[in-house]
């Protein structure tokens, strides 16, 4: 009868190599399984329950073929010309007489020529144009000289006609609008008077004489 101790010492020592071993088989069995491969016959696979009835012709697939163009060498061989070079005898000029120089006279003219400022009208100036015997005497010629029309007399029109006029640089009235009218009767008879005035005193700017605007009331009472 052998003793157990002494084979389970032997058992023992060789314990790393059974393991060592058993890890060898156990990675080569799992490299076989992965390789593994099942053949497949393709006549045993499903077929697609598709059915294609009918002949179908397909066209016959022509090819044209693309030609090169011919290029056409003309070798043409072509007489060279011959350019013969003559020497003329060389002639002195003949010296000629030099021309008289042409004098020319300039004559300097001055030209005058009158350039006119256009007559633009200022609102305002230095020194305002001036009646003869100033709002006085405006107040006379108007009241000696305004007519009140029958017809607005007799309708009871009245108010103050407004006019704005331009004086020139010479006194003359030019140029009458009406800024604010009370009836044409009364308007015309406005327009009127102040057309009838004698020339004015101009005004001046810087000394000159200048055109200026000037507004006018012309009232229209009924006594």
């Amino acid at each position: 009868m052998k003793n157990s101790k002494s084979q389970k010492s032997s058992l023992e020592k060789m314990r790393g190599i059974f393991f060592q071993s058993g890890l060898i088989v156990a990675c080569g069995l799992t490299l076989v399984a992965f390789e593994w491969t099942t053949p497949v016959i393709i006549s045993e696979l499903p077929r697609p329950d598709i059915v294609i009835e009918g002949d179908f012709d397909l066209p016959p697939i022509t090819y044209r073929e693309i030609e090169k163009p011919k290029v056409k060498h003309d070798f043409v061989k072509k007489n060279p010309t011959i350019i013969k070079i003559v020497k003329e005898p060389f002639v002195e000029p003949i010296a000629e007489p030099d021309p008289e120089p042409l004098v020319f006279e300039l004559t300097m003219m001055t030209i005058e020529e009158s350039v006119e400022e256009p007559d633009l009208p200022s609102i305002g100036a230095d020194h305002m144009p001036e009646f003869k015997g100033g709002d006085v005497g405006i107040f006379k010629y108007l009241k000696s000289n305004l007519e009140y029309p029958i017809l607005a007399k007799e309708t009871g029109i009245q108010g103050t006609v407004h006019l704005k006029f331009v004086i020139g640089k010479t006194g003359k009235i030019r140029n009458i609008e009406i800024l604010k009218g009370v009836n044409k009767l009364l308007d015309d008879e406005a327009i009127r008077v102040v057309k009838s005035m004698p020339d004015w005193k101009p005004g001046t700017q810087h000394g000159r004489p200048v055109s200026v605007y000037y507004t006018l009331p012309i009232k229209f009472t009924l006594m």
